[in-house]
């Protein structure tokens, strides 16, 4: 899932990880909207298919296949738009028809990992829109079932890579605020947004600021030896695990929050759609970290990834979701999709209500299809 963080993998292959997602609240954009968006970072191969789901309602007993595990089924389903990996059930990043976003990232600590019995993070990230109405619900949504089951799981389809595992973060948005949660097994801290700008990326950033936590997080981290006391806790510090579990410094990831943060600071009250997509496209140029001879050439990790020597993700999806209050059903949220490298494609707007993305967009798998656009 995305941003710069090199994992080591079961085995003696290495990749990396990488992206960012972003939010601007109403007193940071043009419009007074929110706007949430997301780059996300997968091997060049593996096609991240667009998908769409109607609003549905489901028998008492139903049950829902996801990734790894089959979980009971909720009596409504609502309307929404995902990219998700070809081959998984959950999602980088997607929109509900009550216009809610939601994006994710990959984070790491010192919380064990689990193996094919709990919830992907992205599957986390689809059942908050398939069963939230505002991001504070999907938040809880979320939550509760990353207390019951766990998450994490192969997040690489096998075969395809390697093995890779991880614990994640999001940002939740609708139209009136956003959450940041950020996860470590099944412990978490939510911090709530209600005006500015923030960015998320492959780093724990919550410390003592949180709004909302998991009730035995802080006791957690002292009986495990990674907080001296209550006094003394940070959760960004004593959870987050990078030298051993990516085998590098942050400090990669940590430029590439930092970019994404300087640039919304720079357009702060003017953020706009088009902002954000010139975010997404980035690699750095204009500061004292661009690339010397292209884009796939950088040391560091920027917003728009591309598979080199150092990493073999590159940006496979962004989007762009305008959510605005004030406006008429129809136009009350806006999903830009960007396919493949942002700096490389347009983005497409769609609009809920009804079907609107093409079949074909879901078609695609890890190799060539004449019948598959990606």
């Amino acid at each position: 899932m995305a941003t710069v963080a090199i994992i080591a993998f079961i085995g003696a292959r290495t990749a990396a990880l990488g992206c960012d997602t972003w939010v601007a609240l109403p007193d940071a954009t043009a419009d007074h909207s929110v706007i949430l968006a997301k780059n996300s970072d997968r091997p060049p191969m593996e096609a991240q298919v667009l998908v769409q789901f109607p609003h549905q309602r489901h028998a008492p007993g139903e049950t829902v296949k996801c990734t790894y595990i089959e979980i009971p089924q909720v009596a409504e389903t609502y309307e929404h738009i995902g990219s998700k990996l070809w081959w998984a059930f959950g999602y980088e990043e997607g929109m509900n028809e009550y216009g809610v976003a939601i994006g994710n990232e990959a984070v790491f600590s010192k919380e064990p990992v689990q193996w094919g019995d709990g919830l992907l993070g992205m599957d986390l990230l689809r059942l908050g829109l398939e069963r939230g109405k505002t991001a504070y619900e999907a938040m809880h949504v979320m939550i509760d079932l990353l207390e019951k089951y766990g998450q994490s799981g192969d997040c690489e389809r096998a075969g395809d890579w390697g093995k890779a595992n991880y614990h994640n973060s999001y940002i939740l948005a609708d139209p009136q605020e956003a959450w940041v949660l950020e996860t470590a097994g099944r412990y978490w801290a939510a911090k709530h947004l209600i005006h500015g700008v923030f960015s998320i990326s492959n780093i724990y950033l919550i410390e003592h600021d949180w709004d909302e936590v998991h009730p035995r997080l802080v006791q957690h981290a002292i009986d495990m030896g990674w907080a001296k006391s209550a006094k003394d806790f940070n959760f960004a510090r004593d959870y987050g695990d990078y030298w051993t579990k990516t085998g590098k410094s942050p400090g990669g990831m940590q430029i590439r929050r930092n970019m994404t943060m300087s640039c919304l600071r720079r357009d702060f009250a003017h953020v706009t759609p088009a902002s954000m997509m010139a975010i997404s496209r980035s690699h750095l140029e204009g500061t004292f970290l661009e690339p010397r001879w292209g884009a796939s050439e950088t040391f560091w990790a920027t917003p728009c990834m591309h598979d080199n020597a150092q990493s073999g993700y590159h940006s496979a999806a962004s989007f762009v979701v305008q959510l605005r209050a004030e406006m008429p059903p129809l136009l009350r949220q806006v999903y830009w999709a960007g396919f493949s490298n942002p700096c490389c494609n347009v983005f497409k707007p769609f609009y809920l209500h009804g079907p609107v993305i093409p079949p074909s967009y879901a078609i695609g798998t890890s190799t060539y299809s004449a019948d598959s656009p990606w």
